[in-house]
């Protein structure tokens, strides 16, 4: 009874938020570029709160800045753990170190991508309570981060697990055992269910979060694709989910299970 009167509570004060704080003359398209930036912030504090749990002793204290400034706009997730990766390079311990901050920084953006789809529920439950206006600049803003982001999430999974599987165990740069690894790509094969259940939301209309999420699944154990009509760029991130669950299904956890460790 508590949780149900908490929920409608929250739901109201969202509404009257969202219709009574927001200027009518806030442009929509300022409203993706506000979106697309704020990814870059996003990415780099789930980078630093993570590094920020290490314990004092494992935090280096420099860092050279990585030069592949291609990186900061194909993936700032990327971009951002390599940053980091670099302040503990040099440490003691560097290796079980650096496995503390992937696997801390893995459990974070799972987290993450489960906040934002659940916020993108709710704003589908509230649509018909706010205000057009200010729906729209919500949509747009949402628009531009999560693109964004899942183009972010998607390059930085498909590179690091990639690489991770092409790298000899005798030159791994961390203690991640097979089962870490295994459980990594588990977590990140989540999380792509879910952005992509995000982005899908964002560009169908007349669909539920939830059957989304259910296109989603079904795209990601490559058991229903179904391909959009007349809309490339839909088409690109199908695919692109399509791609990202093979490189995680295909190459990421058949090479992980047949690891010595």
């Amino acid at each position: 009874m508590k949780v149900s009167l908490f929920v409608t509570m929250s739901c109201a004060l969202l509404v009257a938020l969202c219709n009574n704080s927001l200027s009518p003359v806030f442009n929509i398209n300022v409203a993706i570029i506000i979106g697309i930036i704020s990814t870059f912030i996003f990415e780099f504090m789930l980078r630093f709160f993570s590094y920020q749990k290490l314990d004092k002793e494992a935090k280096g204290q420099n860092a050279t800045l990585a030069r592949n400034y291609v990186w900061l706009l194909l993936s700032p997730g990327y971009f951002f753990s390599k940053l980091f990766k670099e302040k503990i390079k040099d440490i003691k311990k560097s290796r079980d170190v650096k496995a503390d901050f992937i696997k801390s920084s893995n459990k974070s953006n799972l987290l993450s991508s489960s906040i934002v789809f659940l916020v993108i529920t709710v704003l589908d439950l509230l649509q018909t309570k706010i205000d057009i206006h200010v729906y729209s600049i919500i949509y747009n803003f949402l628009i531009g981060f999560v693109s964004f982001r899942v183009l972010s999430r998607s390059s930085e999974i498909i590179y690091a697990f990639v690489n991770d599987v092409f790298d000899d165990e005798k030159d791994a740069t961390t203690l991640l055992t097979k089962f870490d690894r295994i459980k990594l790509a588990l977590n990140s094969y989540v999380e792509n269910i879910l952005n992509f259940a995000s982005l899908y939301f964002l560009y169908s209309e007349n669909k539920s979060s939830l059957s989304c999420l259910f296109d989603s699944i079904g795209r990601s154990t490559i058991s229903n694709v179904s391909p959009a009509k007349d809309d490339f760029l839909l088409n690109i991130a199908i695919y692109g989910q399509v791609v990202t669950s093979l490189v995680l299904v295909v190459l990421s956890l058949a090479v992980y299970v047949s690891r010595k460790r």
